[in-house]
């Protein structure tokens, strides 16, 4: 279970918590959403922070300098053909 919080996210299995933050590479914000997509990729909407990606290994950051119109993500969706929708 995934749990998005105002410091990051966090990882329960059952019995323990990890807890994920810029420290391990997500993007400083609030985070507002988690959505996982058909590869179990899962993306994370942060305020001010864009959108992150984590594939189990690392996390990819996706900010207005790679072309989103804003940092301020507050949803993500995907539609049947598998495009990406982001509510800014």
């Amino acid at each position: 279970i995934w749990i998005a919080t105002s410091e990051g996210v966090s990882k329960f299995d059952g019995v323990n918590f990890r807890n994920y933050s810029e420290k391990n590479g997500l993007s400083k914000g609030s985070v507002y959403c988690i959505y996982t997509d058909e590869k179990n990729v899962l993306w994370f909407a942060i305020q001010e922070g864009g959108v992150n990606t984590y594939d189990g290994k690392k996390f990819t950051s996706i900010s207005t300098k790679d072309g989103l119109p804003s940092n301020n993500v507050y949803t993500i969706s995907q539609d049947k053909k598998g495009n990406f929708w982001f509510l800014l």
